[in-house]
């Protein structure tokens, strides 16, 4: 599976007001890399207001996403802290500071693309994210979790 991400999928320091406003932002740099069209990003948001907070997936974080036919053009994700965390409504682990916007093209990859988050999480990536002063540190962290291939795409 290649994956999508660079520093330019990250953005640090996001002044939002609202958790569909964190969506949006984060769904921007996914329409920007060409990931996905504007309609995945209004299906990550119409995904969290009909199923709710159960994105918010730990302490801090939020990993907004939809399924592939609502406009995934290929597998990535983009991450963005919250300069101010934000209420999902999850009351286990809002507030939200970090959030990952996943898109997948096809299901199988949907599926290992969470797994790869999820590893990430564990390995402490709401603190890494936290504390990074730059996109570029950030992508330092994720680095060792997949791999670059000859086209500079990431895999797992």
């Amino acid at each position: 599976m290649n994956i999508i991400f660079n520093s330019s999928l990250i953005t640090l320091d996001v002044d939002c007001q609202t958790a569909e406003q964190a969506i949006e932002r984060a769904g921007e740099l996914l329409v920007k890399a060409q990931l996905c069209t504007d309609d995945y990003v209004s299906a990550m948001k119409q995904v969290y207001q009909n199923f709710g907070a159960y994105i918010v997936l730990d302490n801090a974080i939020a990993m907004p996403h939809a399924r592939p036919e609502h406009g995934a053009k290929a597998t990535g994700f983009s991450i963005i802290t919250l300069k101010n965390p934000i209420e999902f409504g999850n009351e286990d682990f809002d507030p939200v500071t970090v959030v990952v916007a996943i898109v997948s093209n096809e299901l199988d990859a949907h599926v290992d693309l969470i797994q790869l988050i999820a590893t990430l999480i564990e390995n402490d990536l709401v603190s890494v994210a936290q504390r990074s002063t730059t996109p570029q540190s950030l992508v330092n962290f994720v680095e060792p979790f997949i791999i670059k291939n000859s086209k500079g795409d990431w895999r797992c």
